[in-house]
């Protein structure tokens, strides 16, 4: 034998002459052939210029110097090029693919992601476990253990997966990063009623869940223990409105109606006929011809504190329904917006229940309250059931109610830009007897294409001054004016009895909508009245603003005690 078998290196032989000659070609090959790294292997030519010591593999085709030298190591030594053939296995570092490269079956191939011994052809992707493409290092026939494919149904990295969790990993952090630009990760799910989310737990038991959890809407849950949750913000996936079903409210979806369950009636509840107010704050009655009583109800459901009725008086069938006007300085930023209705009602017959948001173009704050041009009209557009003049239809629906029974309703559209104020409009959509109820509370009007999934009433507190910028009177809350009491009575001594006129000033508990209509009443609720030494003195009301006024009289009777009642009113 007179070369090695590996690397074919040349021996010396016995009594050989110059054996240097032998030794140096030896040397010649193990300086191309260990730490093999070769500049290229896309070349079909020799460079023009090549480095001493150059090496490269020789891409199909090559023509010139390293013509039929295919796939063979070409070094350049000594002036001139040598080419060495490769063995299955051998590898090299191509330094122009910053990769490394493993000769087999008579050609040169990129090594997997990983390049380690008993890897896989598609390490990155982690498909195709079982197969072994490397089989110089590994075989399923030889069953090296320390090669033993993963099997492809479950992974567990410091883990065990299992037939649920078929990809465990424990381990401080995990990373998915981008390869150049962006990355996703992506949950599916097989149908709407299934869940695709992302469950966060404490010893296994749930905390927190955030995703398409039942349904197709975007859910944020919490649990104190595993078992009960709350849903805390849901996200409409038709709308992208944002809902807190336990509670809370965003500002930019805030209620615009005044008085949304009939929580204040500053006068009591009132008998009302058609257009005029019905003693719950901001809500008018609409009827088709007689008087109807309003009245309250209290505890009716859960989430529902409070509900105003109407109650058909009349021995005559007749229809009849609720209205809130809106103030404009309220409702002029929905212009061009989507804005829904929202509602809870209640029929005591079962019957069809209609409903409309309607637009006033007209001058601002003016409006026309009874909105209806023809109660039998089954057309339920302007000109036709409403009145043409400076209205215009945002959205009108009907729902069929059974006897006694709540429901819940919705309806929107889109706001014309020509609109000043906004009218809320729920009425009965056939004439009803005598003693037939209509109930509504929980009314909620504002952006959106929808209600919120949860009425968040407002406070107490909050909802009287809101009402108070309409209307206010020194008589107790529920107590109508000119009644006979003196209870809220503004009292006014002098220890030095006086014969001229004087005036007490009044200021309203807030600021008014404008300088409002202020009439006085004495202490017997006679209108226009006042209290001076006695009932009966003409009243003086002077200097009427947004925020008070001053109420006095004329009479020079001698007296040191002035007193009277007032109302201040600044509605629509």
């Amino acid at each position: 034998m007179t070369d090695t078998p590996n690397l074919a290196l040349p021996y010396i032989l016995a009594a050989q002459a110059q054996k240097h000659v032998t030794h140096n070609e030896a040397i010649r090959a193990l300086d191309c052939l260990v730490q093999l790294s070769v500049a290229s292997r896309s070349l079909t030519a020799p460079p023009d210029d090549p480095d001493e010591g150059g090496r490269y593999i020789v891409a199909s085709g090559a023509t010139g110097d390293w013509s039929d030298q295919s796939d063979k190591i070409a070094a350049y030594q000594d002036g001139a090029w040598i080419f060495y053939t490769p063995r299955d296995g051998w590898r090299a570092w191509v330094t122009s693919e910053n990769s490394q490269v493993i000769y087999a079956s008579g050609s040169w191939s990129a090594l997997p992601s990983g390049g380690g011994g008993g890897g896989v052809t598609d390490h990155g992707m982690l498909t195709g476990l079982a197969d072994d493409d490397h089989l110089q290092y590994h075989t399923d026939a030889r069953g090296d253990a320390r090669y033993t494919p993963l099997d492809p149904e479950t992974l567990g990295i410091n883990s065990t997966a299992d037939t649920t969790n078929r990809l465990a990993v424990s381990s401080p952090a995990s990373l998915f990063n981008h390869e150049g630009n962006g990355h996703q990760v992506k949950v599916n799910k097989n149908s709407a009623s299934d869940t695709a989310s992302f469950l966060f737990q404490n010893g296994f038991s749930g905390r927190a869940e955030i995703g398409l959890a039942g349904d197709d809407d975007f859910h944020f849950k919490v649990s104190p223990d595993g078992a009960t949750w709350y849903d805390g913000i849901r996200i409409d996936r038709a709308t992208g409105r944002v809902d807190f079903p336990s509670g809370g409210s965003l500002s930019s979806y805030r209620n615009r109606v005044i008085n949304p369950c009939g929580a204040i009636a500053q006068t009591g509840p009132l008998s009302a006929t058609d257009g005029s107010y019905t003693g719950f704050d901001q809500w008018v009655a609409l009827t088709q011809s007689n008087a109807v009583t309003p009245s309250r109800l209290s505890d009716i459901a859960d989430g529902l504190p409070t509900i105003m009725r109407m109650t058909q008086a009349n021995a005559s069938a007749q229809r009849m329904g609720w209205l809130q006007p809106l103030e404009a300085a309220m409702v002029r930023d929905l212009r061009n917006k989507t804005v829904a209705l929202q509602f809870i009602a209640r029929l005591s017959v079962a019957t069809t229940l209609r409903y409309a948001i309607i637009a006033w173009t007209g001058t601002t704050d003016s409006l026309t309250l009874d909105v209806v041009n023809s109660w039998t009209n089954t057309t339920f557009t302007t000109g036709q059931f409403f009145k043409e003049s400076n209205l215009s239809v945002v959205a009108t629906g009907s729902t069929a109610l059974s006897a006694d029974t709540l429901a819940k309703i919705d309806v929107s559209g889109t706001v014309p830009s020509s609109m000043n104020n906004i009218l809320l409009f729920v009425w009965t959509d056939s004439a009803q007897a005598k003693n037939v109820t209509l109930d509504l509370g929980n009314v909620w009007f504002g952006i959106g294409a929808s209600g919120p999934a949860v009425f968040d009433p407002p406070a107490l507190d909050d909802d009287l001054r809101a009402c108070q910028r309409y209307y206010c009177q020194s008589y107790e809350i529920g107590t109508p004016p000119g009644s006979a009491t003196s209870v809220g009575l503004i009292d006014f001594v002098n220890p030095s009895a006086g014969t001229g006129s004087f005036s007490i000033p009044v200021l309203y508990p807030v600021r008014m909508r404008i300088a409002p209509a202020v009439t006085a009443y004495d202490t017997t609720g006679a209108s226009g009245f006042i209290y001076k030494g006695g009932n009966g003195k003409a009243a003086v009301v002077a200097g009427v603003n947004a925020t008070s006024c001053s109420i006095g009289t004329a009479n020079t009777t001698s007296a040191n005690e002035l007193a009277f009642h007032y109302k201040a009113d600044a509605r629509l």
